[in-house]
């Protein structure tokens, strides 16, 4: 039996990996980021932001709340531009941004479901309320996401799989937008607060203004930290996977 070449069952050339080399160190240099970033963003929401009138302790959850939220949505367009770009090409590098999309951004909204329960727990004494429709619309956005890699696993032609989930990830996104503007155009029908008012600080002392400011920046940076650090790194797993598949299918045939 002729075993095939190596370099031709991966398809690399001298040089070939070097983007991906690349990558694969930024997203670690941004893991090691967010390993500052997250615990000073922690300390300094804890310790050192001021309290919010009106609002109890465990408000300081929304330092990392809101930008998971919107760094979930971010990430569920990239799923859903890397799933049209593979649609339109066929690479599988797009396929490995796509899932990597998928996975990262509903990690994300796993963070904002339950920082969000727990302080709706201490704020309105429940875990949730279904007839919040951005809470409602939420849950529906987390379980339409699980269902596509639920599909995704189920499907056992991988190239059917491929597309099946790149056009469930655009369905998803355009599910994204509008659990948006639901929370926009009915905001005086939730209950889920809009925003933060940084005058209510505690004694609106310019000070106290300037140190919630920056726990809102240091828990921006931290999440987009980790989360486009396990993007990457996740990305770069899809893409072992899929060498990984294009060897054994090349062996069973030869």
């Amino acid at each position: 039996m002729n075993v095939p070449d190596p370099v031709s069952l991966t398809g690399a050339r001298h040089g070939s990996g070097d983007g991906v080399s690349m990558r694969f160190s930024f997203g670690v240099l941004l893991l090691l980021f967010s390993a500052v970033l997250v615990p000073a963003g922690v300390w300094w929401a804890l310790t050192v932001a001021p309290d919010i009138e009106g609002m109890t302790f465990l408000q300081r959850l929304v330092y990392f709340h809101v930008p998971s939220a919107l760094l979930a949505y971010v990430l569920f367009t990239i799923a859903a531009a890397c799933g049209l770009l593979y649609l339109w090409s066929g690479d599988g590098a797009w396929d490995a941004g796509m899932v990597a999309g998928i996975e990262t951004g509903l990690l994300a909204l796993s963070v904002v479901i339950v920082t969000g329960a727990v302080w709706a727990r201490n704020e309105w004494g429940r875990w949730w309320v279904w007839d919040d429709p951005q809470l409602t619309s939420t849950a529906v956005l987390w379980f339409a996401y699980v269902a596509v890699l639920v599909v995704r696993a189920c499907v056992i032609t991988p190239g059917d799989a491929v597309r099946l989930t790149a056009v469930l990830s655009l369905v998803g996104v355009l599910f994204c937008f509008l659990a948006r503007a639901i929370y926009f155009l009915g905001q005086e029908q939730v209950l889920h607060p809009v925003t933060v008012p940084m005058g209510r600080a505690q004694g609106s002392d310019p000070g106290a203004v300037a140190d919630l400011r920056a726990a809102k920046t240091i828990g921006w940076l931290a999440c987009a930290a980790v989360y486009f650090a396990l993007f990457l790194l996740r990305r770069r797993v899809a893409r072992a996977e899929q060498t990984v598949g294009r060897i054994e299918a090349r062996l069973e045939a030869a």
